[in-house]
């Protein structure tokens, strides 16, 4: 059986073409020596000589003539395996999915991902649009490489990168009692019924920083959309960043902003921190960064 290694069969390519044995082994940085003994390895695995050497010559014998194509061809195929490997690990490290929440997904990326995708043509952009609890999950277990979310601090496992803050402000009806007023007071939440998206403990921890304490009646939804229909069917009101406000038409809400004091949430891209980020990912997160979004 042939045994002859990639590096073997470079030397004998790379001695053919050069002509001397000094010459290849500049190419291939090796000394004479060290490629010459190579050289009497190779011929004694095969078991015949490749190269005619005398004083004054080196060319290939008869034998060796006719093996040159066949390592040849093994080269070459090495050469389109080598570029079909680096290609594949380059798509896959311009691939870059993304998780974010059903608003952050309908609003504000789209046209981020858009001028992302313009600024760097290779990329390979995957959205991943994930109910309000799942969005840091799906970071932690790496179904997604990044992802866009609110009010999210670095910890031992995740880096959250800040991107922008967008106010707290109210959505609701036009037929609701506040529906007419210029701005709301946090106050005047009582008694209203509140549907929020995701752990109830967020909104609480508003209230707390705004030194409110309300007893709210609640509905919590996973989906920003369900949220939005409920209150426009008249079930209740909702506390959202202003990013969501492009939404509202579709459903024929207001939004209002509140006050006293007036609050916002910090929306951030957060990754994991022993996952090394993609040459891509880095791109998208600096990329997001400078980018003019939020109110």
């Amino acid at each position: 059986m042939l045994n002859l290694t990639i590096r073997q069969m470079r030397a004998i390519q790379t001695i053919s073409d050069c002509g001397s044995f000094a010459a290849a082994a500049r190419q291939l940085n090796v000394s004479a020596a060290a490629l010459s003994a190579m050289i009497r390895e190779t011929e004694a695995s095969i078991g015949f000589r490749v190269f005619e050497r005398t004083t004054r010559s080196l060319g290939l014998t008869d034998t060796g003539a006719e093996f040159l194509p066949h390592v040849q061809r093994i080269l070459l195929e090495m050469e389109r395996a080598e570029t079909f490997v680096r290609r594949r690990r380059e798509a896959e490290n311009a691939t870059l999915r993304i998780a974010a929440t059903q608003f952050l997904s309908c609003t504000t990326l789209p046209p981020l991902l858009q001028a992302f995708r313009t600024a760097e043509p290779e990329a390979r952009l995957q959205l991943i649009d994930s109910a309000i609890d799942d969005v840091i999950e799906t970071v932690r277990s790496g179904e997604a490489d990044l992802g866009v979310y609110l009010d999210v601090e670095s910890d031992e496992t995740l880096e959250a990168v800040p991107l922008f803050r967008s106010a707290l402000c109210v959505v609701m009806a036009p037929a609701h009692p506040l529906a007419g007023l210029p701005q709301i007071a946090w106050s005047q939440l009582a008694g209203h019924n509140i549907i929020y998206l995701g752990r109830e403990e967020k909104l609480r921890h508003n209230l707390a920083e705004a030194g409110i304490a309300l007893t709210l009646p609640h509905q919590r939804v996973a989906h920003g959309t369900s949220a939005l229909a409920l209150i426009a069917a008249g079930e209740g009101i909702a506390v959202m960043t202003r990013y969501v406000q492009p939404m509202l038409p579709i459903y024929g809400l207001r939004m209002v902003p509140l006050v006293d004091p007036p609050l916002d949430r910090q929306v951030v891209v957060v990754h994991r921190r022993r996952a090394p980020l993609s040459r891509m990912a880095k791109k998208f997160v600096a990329f997001a960064r400078e980018a003019k979004m939020g109110d």
